[in-house]
């Protein structure tokens, strides 16, 4: 009888989450890795290895490649395993969206903010790649969630496992932390409320930082480190001012109504509508600035811009069918997002093929000293990557270090397309040339070929 009265209760958000459900086992296909995944598996496995096999990349958060290491150290396949995992996710975001829309506006906004958010080709699309972004937004919803329901110690836990799970989680964690501000000025919190958010925030940030204390001498160092990649990496994603906005609408033409929704927002003065508004703001025109900008990145403040344009929406519907007539207007609207959305939701994607890296890899004689261009290559073997030509950044003082310890390589591995030069490095050209000279001089080329425009180059020492 009680799961009855649940699911009678529930209907409508059960119906969306199986949609979505529905949807993802529909468009579950062995996809190829995205580079990003298999960094995450890559330090995974070198994490549950202890730095047998894998690599680490250090300006990396370490909550997704723990999770993705453990599902390889009991036996299961991280991608498979990896990608059902963000699905979960998916459909735990959706249902927290409704959940906060309900809480701040009604159920009615909750249920039409979760519903834009499951048919949103963005957040569709990267609900399968095995990428941060996903269960990063699910633990920073589940800390704005309890913070509206005022249980601060998990306010800070998930917050904190947002933040370790992707750094840039920490413009919602700032964001709550002016909010608790603002709340302390208007005495509707007591300073003693700051302990449980401040203690639940410090357990999972805490051994990270002390890690890095220990490691790299310096608590900072990852942080430190993603800032100069962000700064002096990415540039082929430079993008104007505006590319978010187009985009937005090209993807959902009802965002427009998030416009009146921040109007109503700020009018009304409300702390908790204030909170999603602020959020939405801060991340849509911080990211506008930065010139780095690619889609996925929004997903971080989607379910946010859906609920106030949501909000927007409902009242300007509300007042149009005060007339009867308009109801013709309102189905309109309704069929074009819904096309609109359809010929967006299922996109092409290569699907994941072994390649010559892939057989290479899997050789027993191939052990030590490997280095690669490109993380994917160590997708499906258990083995080392000694250097990661790439990372953290391939420019000519990357290009002269490996020149200088060349002679600690026994198999290399290089997608030329991976090694692309910063353009204001006017050197950078001239090292690489000179670092495939010494490459190609000390060592035997066990494969060549070129696809896409990529030369795809293998060298051994010995020929094997």
């Amino acid at each position: 009888m009680k799961y009855k009265k649940f699911l009678l209760r529930n209907k409508w958000i059960l119906s969306i989450l199986l949609l979505s459900l529905v949807l993802h086992i529909f468009y579950f296909k062995n996809y190829a890795v995205w580079w990003d995944s298999a960094v995450y598996i890559g330090m995974g496995k070198y994490i549950f290895s202890f730095g047998e096999i894998g690599f680490f990349e250090a300006s990396r958060p370490l909550v997704w490649p723990i999770i993705l290491g453990f599902i390889w150290k009991i036996g299961l396949n991280p991608i498979l395993i990896g990608r059902v995992l963000e699905i979960l996710f998916a459909l735990g975001i959706i249902y927290l969206t409704y959940l906060i829309g309900k809480e701040v506006f009604s159920e009615k906004i909750g249920l039409l903010a979760s519903l834009m958010l499951a048919l949103s080709p963005t957040f569709f699309f990267f609900s399968t790649k095995a990428l941060t972004e996903i269960p990063s937004i699910f633990f920073a919803l589940l800390g704005v969630y309890m913070f509206l329901k005022k249980r601060l110690f998990l306010t800070g836990l998930f917050l904190g496992l947002a933040f370790m799970t992707r750094f840039v989680q920490l413009g919602a964690v700032i964001i709550i932390g002016l909010m608790v501000l603002y709340l302390l000025k208007k005495k509707e919190m007591k300073i003693k409320n700051i302990t449980p958010i401040a203690f639940g925030f410090i357990i999972p940030v805490l051994p990270f930082l002390m890690f890095n204390q220990i490691k790299y001498n310096n608590f900072l160092y990852p942080f430190l480190l993603q800032s100069f990649m962000t700064k002096y990496t990415g540039w082929i994603y430079n993008q104007g001012f505006g590319f978010y906005f187009l985009n937005l609408i090209k993807e959902n033409v009802l965002i427009i109504f998030a416009l009146s929704g921040l109007l109503l927002i700020r009018i009304k003065k409300d702390y908790k509508k204030s909170l999603l508004a602020i959020i939405v703001l801060f991340y849509l025109i911080s990211f506008s600035i930065v010139s780095h900008k690619e889609m996925r990145l929004i997903l971080i403040f989607l379910p946010y811009l859906y609920l106030v344009t949501s909000y927007g929406l409902t009242i300007a519907l509300d007042f149009i069918l005060r007339e009867k007539k308009q109801i013709v207007f309102v189905l309109l609207i309704g069929i074009l997002w819904l096309t609109q959305e359809s010929l967006q939701l299922f996109p092409e994607q290569p699907l994941e093929k072994i390649n010559q890296f892939d057989v290479y890899l899997i050789k027993e004689e191939v052990k030590d000293g490997i280095w690669t261009s490109n993380p994917l290559f160590f997708t499906y073997s258990d083995k080392k990557a000694a250097e990661l030509i790439y990372y953290p950044l391939f420019n000519s003082e990357k290009a002269m270090m490996l020149r200088n310890k060349l002679n600690t390589a026994n198999h290399i591995l290089i997608d030329n397309c991976d090694l692309e030069c910063p353009p204001t490095d006017n050197n950078c050209e001239d090292e690489k040339k000179l670092l495939f000279k010494d490459i190609e001089t000390n060592f035997n080329q066990e494969y060549f070929d070129v696809k896409n425009g990529c030369e795809e180059y293998i060298f051994s020492k010995t020929s094997s």
